[in-house]
């Protein structure tokens, strides 16, 4: 993949044993191996969700909406108009489910 308008593809001066012994260093090379290999969840599952919005998003574009900012929208167009579904949101609230808000 080339970088957007032709521009020179970015030098990095790594190699992969570089970034293997920057990953050791911090902690440990699950991630970096789950990162780089094409068995990895996380190079599959986890980055592109997070670089995708990114990744096609074009320069002279508006950039793209923050999760945060997208759910503070859905709460003011969707829930905020109704006041029972803005009293379930503040029940939902009071007992969160971990990663579920």
């Amino acid at each position: 993949m080339l970088p957007p308008f032709k521009t020179n593809v970015p030098q990095f001066d790594l190699n992969n044993e570089d970034v293997e012994a920057i990953a050791e260093a911090c902690g440990g090379k699950q991630i970096f191996d789950s990162a780089s290999s094409e068995w990895g969840d996380y190079g599959k599952y986890s980055i592109p969700g997070r670089a995708d919005s990114f990744l096609t998003t074009a320069l002279d574009k508006p950039a793209p909406k923050s999760k945060e900012e997208r759910k503070n929208r859905f709460i003011q167009d969707v829930i905020q108009p109704y006041s029972g579904r803005a009293l379930a949101l503040e029940e939902f609230k009071k007992h969160p489910m971990p990663l579920a808000w």
